[in-house]
């Protein structure tokens, strides 16, 4: 599987080349390609002595700089510069162009800074609505090597965990570690002032228990003997917590593809799960190509 490694040539495409080493260190048959994006900025070429093609052999030049300079191990096949009116569509492009199978970006706001309000750049916030492959959304600062703990699948037990459920497993086997499926239940928080606090509490507990249940008939839909885990509380949160309590190296779960409009109605979980995660998260697209979900 050929990876598309999306270059910023600032330190936020650090954590994803770091993430390109860590998946090479486990698997060294997957394949990387580095792509950096040239947008069209009329006050560049107003402040640049260079020509157009002078221009873009610079850009390339300052590409491939940046991934020596950084130093991880991992063997990227090719560097490039691909011209395109946006971010997203370059790389988009480059899954064709290059033969990708996944995109891995990098995330505007580090793990480390839990205060920030913008946490996912613009290009990465378009390219999680279009989901025109899996991508792997990276911290910055994330650290070169990841958690020791499993892959974990957040499922919602629909439509849209079916493609994940493919990736999620073929991504856990080629990395070595561990498949652990976490779903989240959640009882709504504005019932709480109208019930008496034991209602409350048995309210909580049949809700997780009508989740074991539910997630037992799943697994056993799909074959899948991992193991499993329920959590309660915002999905998430919920979701998070028990990746830090597994020492999670990666969390992956399948998107819907909400637009705009629909995100004003309904959040995204994996959206929240791409913004929030100190590990990297892969969004995966509802109708993978079968290509796409071959991780080996």
């Amino acid at each position: 599987m050929r990876w598309i490694v999306g270059l910023d040539l600032l330190d936020l495409s650090h954590g994803a080349m770091r993430f390109a080493a860590w998946i090479h260190r486990h698997a060294p048959a997957e394949r990387f390609s580095g792509v950096h994006v040239l947008t069209p900025q009329p006050l560049r070429m107003s402040l640049s002595d260079k020509t157009e093609e002078e221009f873009r052999e610079w850009v390339l030049g300052l590409a491939k700089g940046a991934v020596d300079e950084l130093g991880v191990d991992v063997d990227v096949d090719e560097v490039s510069v691909i011209e395109a009116d946006t971010g997203e569509e370059g790389l988009t492009e480059a899954l064709t162009v290059k033969g990708g199978s996944a995109l891995v970006i990098g995330r505007k706001a580090p793990a480390s800074d839990d205060d920030a309000v913008v946490r996912l750049g613009a290009v990465a916030r378009r390219l999680l609505r279009q989901m025109p492959a899996p991508i792997a959304v990276v911290p910055p600062d994330l650290d070169e090597e990841l958690p020791p703990g499993p892959v974990v699948l957040a499922t919602d037990l629909g439509p849209s965990s079916e493609a994940a459920l493919i990736f999620a497993k073929l991504f856990a086997e080629t990395v070595g570690r561990e498949l652990v499926v976490v779903h989240a239940v959640t009882v709504q928080n504005t019932l709480q002032v109208y019930v008496a606090p034991n209602a409350w509490d048995r309210a909580h507990l049949e809700a997780g228990e009508r989740g074991q249940a539910e997630l037992a008939t799943w697994l056993d839909a799909h074959q899948l003997s991992a193991r499993a885990l329920v959590v309660s509380g915002p999905t998430g949160n919920g979701i998070l917590a028990a990746c830090e309590r597994e020492n999670a190296c990666v969390v992956i779960a399948g998107s819907r593809r909400l637009s705009l409009v629909d995100r004003i109605f309904s959040s995204s979980v994996g959206g929240s799960l791409a913004a929030m995660a100190s590990i990297p998260v892969i969004m995966i697209p509802p109708e993978s190509p079968a290509e796409a979900s071959k991780v080996s």
